[in-house]
């Protein structure tokens, strides 16, 4: 899972991550929507200094991309990017 190896590199550069992956876990318990996954993703991510957004298609992931740049957070497309400017550390 290429969400949680990422979100344990961010971890050990001493970020805080959130992966919305996360969710997947309750929902295996608890299941909801996904349009509320999208919304409990997107209620997060405002409070998060960047995005990092993964390679691969994920209609959630743009959606997430285009509310960061409407909301003025920055989005990254690599880990080296983001770390090269420490948002967030």
């Amino acid at each position: 899972m290429k969400q949680i190896s990422v979100f344990h590199i961010l971890a050990a550069h001493g970020h805080v991550p959130f992966a919305p992956l996360l969710g997947h876990y309750v929902d295996l318990v608890y299941p909801f929507s996904y349009d509320f996954w999208l919304k409990w993703g997107m209620e997060w991510m405002k409070t998060c200094d960047c995005v990092l957004r993964l390679a691969g298609e994920s209609p959630g992931a743009d959606k997430e991309v285009a509310e960061a740049e409407k909301l003025g957070i920055p989005v990254y497309y690599s880990i080296g990017e983001l770390l090269k400017n420490e948002i967030g550390s």
